[in-house]
């Protein structure tokens, strides 16, 4: 007799009620109520009459407020939520009477849903899924998803779920409520079925014909115990065996498959969850790869000039503004015959109208010796530079650069010497090409200093004043002694003397400086996109509430839920920031192909630390959702539509 064998199920004094509006209502009052292993019970009531509650009670989804429950001897009315967690993972199978199978997983992937909270392997629990499966008629349904199926088909499906863990005591909530008569009786004779194989069956219906198929029918009406009855059916001489799965230590490779699988299920909603991550690391990865492009540009052509030379301009005054007139044509003799210079060059510059018999624009005119060009690393690419008849005459004779010579005769398919140009109301020809200098601007135009103070600003003063000195000499020693000399000169705060090695630090330091200003906008945007994250996590939570109770009930934890929320957190981060990398990637391949004036550089470093900000982004800005998701209570979670 099913009596002889020990109690599955003991409840003593079991009482629940819940307070609406400050009115305390009983659902269950002094319920005492022994089910024996492998006895199969039937808990009859109209609605309303507390079964359902006191299955949620049976199943560890609720609490009651008095009263203690036993499973298998083990008291379960001091332990934690995840030792509740882990009583339904070892003793309990549910049934729903509407499946509650996730719509978004194949078949398998339900079935195998509450091994992925026990220490089983994945290969383990497919082949436990398929025997299962295979048992009950469904081999050739595994890839299938559940709206592919029919109710029937849905149930044996729910059914295989609760059987996944081995699970001793099967709680049938209903479980023909939805079906037809046909697939009602195959759904009682599967269950009959685990009867005889030493299950404990507890089917809560309100249908008599159900019932009476039961060995014992419990009826409650206003949560009480009202009266019972048995039924003639064959004992079971052996119970089921108790379960040996054991709940499973955090596994990441899982936890990332569970979420990959979950995302899957809601595609449009995980791509708009990364958009603002994808914008944010593309906007992070492409400003630092401009900056530092430009940084390498711009400290490249200062390199180009070589380490041996040396600037002179006059100093500014209290606005920032250049003192003109203070340099001149006596400090360049002065400066040649410094025994540690080799070159000296001094120059003049102006914006200009400037013309040709096409085109006309505003470009730099700057009047130059012809040492300036071997002093700025620019070199000849055609005609000759200005011969010294030329400089001693003034002659009005024109060296172009490439940014000029484009502008100035874009349709010219052969050489420009020759070619005359309208500088300031006088022709000026065309006696040279060079390669474009550190300025470069709207282009260049070089004509000899004397022309230039002669013939186009006799006013003018002098700009720079550029020196090359000996390659032997110690760069930092001769800038010391020349800026000694020239402020003894003009004066301590009227001249400023630069080397190549300061200019470069400068820059350096500018570009790092403003390399982190735009990184911070740049994040900001970032912090942004992680509020999105968050937003729709939160939605994403209020919409799913159905399937934590489904997770909750086969067996996970609340430090599951909250693993799985933060791990699909982090994982949309992470694809989001490998989407903004390789679209960043392709914005440098497609700026490289179309815009050669823009130069990307993207490093290793902030490549890495996009991954890193978006792991980041994803375990700060995921993590009060994943939290939500945790706190809900299951018995509301899994009647939520």
């Amino acid at each position: 007799m099913s009596n002889d064998l020990p109690a599955a199920i003991c409840l003593k004094s079991i009482r629940k009620e819940y307070v609406i509006n400050n009115v305390s209502n009983t659902v269950l009052a002094d319920i005492n109520l022994t089910i024996h292993q492998g006895e199969m019970v039937a808990i009859v009531g109209p609605s309303g009459s507390g079964k359902s509650t006191l299955m949620n009670i049976i199943g560890c989804l609720d609490k009651p407020d008095a009263g203690r429950l036993t499973l298998f001897d083990r008291d379960t009315a001091e332990i934690s939520h995840d030792r509740l967690a882990e009583c339904r993972q070892k003793y309990i199978g549910f049934i729903f009477q509407r499946y509650q199978l996730l719509p978004w997983l194949s078949v398998i992937d339900n079935v195998m849903m509450p091994a992925r909270y026990t220490t089983q392997t994945h290969q383990q629990a497919l082949i436990r899924a398929r025997m299962l499966m295979a048992r009950l008629g469904m081999a050739d349904k595994l890839s299938y998803l559940p709206n592919q199926l029919s109710g029937g088909q849905q149930q044996r499906t729910g059914i295989a779920r609760a059987l996944m863990n081995g699970a001793p005591i099967i709680l049938a909530d209903e479980p023909t409520g939805a079906l037809d008569r046909q697939n009602g009786q195959e759904v009682m004779a599967l269950l009959k079925e685990l009867h005889r194989e030493g299950h404990t069956i507890v089917v809560v219906t309100h249908d008599a014909e159900i019932a009476a198929q039961t060995q014992r029918q419990i009826h409650l009406e206003d949560g009480k115990i009202v009266c019972q009855h048995t039924t003639d059916m064959p004992d079971v001489s052996l119970p089921a065996l108790l379960t040996q799965v054991q709940c499973a230590r955090f596994r990441l490779r899982d936890a990332i498959f569970t979420a990959w699988l979950a995302l899957m299920g809601h595609r449009v909603r995980a791509f708009l969850s990364m958009l603002g991550i994808i914008i944010g690391i593309m906007s992070v990865v492409n400003t630092v790869a401009i900056g530092e492009g430009a940084r390498q540009k711009v400290l490249n052509d200062i390199a180009r000039l070589g380490a041996h030379k040396i600037e002179i301009q006059p100093g500014v005054d209290t606005r920032g503004n250049p003192l003109y007139g203070v340099l001149s044509a006596d400090d360049l003799r002065y400066l040649k015959s410094l025994p540690f210079v080799t070159e000296v060059s001094a120059f003049v510059s102006q914006h200009m109208a400037v013309a040709s018999l096409k085109k006309a624009g505003v470009m730099g005119v700057r009047g130059v010796g012809r040492e300036w060009f071997a002093l700025n690393n620019q070199h000849i690419l055609s005609g000759n530079l200005f011969s010294l008849f030329e400089q001693s005459s003034a002659a009005q004779a024109v060296i172009i650069d490439e940014i000029a010579r484009q502008k100035l005769f874009p349709d010219a398919s052969g050489d420009v010497i020759g070619q005359l140009i309208n500088i300031g109301g006088s022709l000026w020809r065309v006696t040279g090409l060079v390669s474009n200098g550190l300025v470069t601007g709207e282009g260049q135009l070089y004509v000899p200093f004397t022309s230039f103070m002669e013939r186009i600003s006799p006013s003018a003063t002098v700009s720079q004043i550029d020196v090359h000195v000996a390659e032997n000499v110690d760069e930092t020693d001769a800038s010391r002694q020349i800026a000694v000399a020239m402020k003894a000169r003009h004066g301590a705060g009227n001249i400023q003397v630069k080397t190549n090695q300061q200019v470069l630090k400068a820059v350096s330091n500018a570009s790092q400086s403003l390399n982190l200003l735009i990184t911070a906008i740049a994040c900001i945007s970032l912090f942004v996109g992680g509020i999105g994250v968050m937003n729709v996590m939160l939605v994403s939570v209020s919409e799913r509430t159905r399937e934590i109770g489904i997770r909750l009930a086969v067996g996970a934890t609340r430090h599951d839920i909250l693993r799985q929320f933060l791990t699909e957190s982090v994982v949309i981060c992470l694809l989001g920031g490998a989407l903004g990398v390789l679209l960043s990637l392709l914005t440098s391949l497609a700026i490289g192909m179309f815009a050669t004036t823009i130069v990307m550089k993207i490093g290793l470093l902030p490549v890495l630390g996009s991954f890193a900000i978006s792991t980041l982004t994803g375990l700060v800005f995921g993590f009060f959702p994943a939290r939500n998701a945790a706190k809900l209570n299951p018995v509301e979670a899994i009647a939520r539509e």
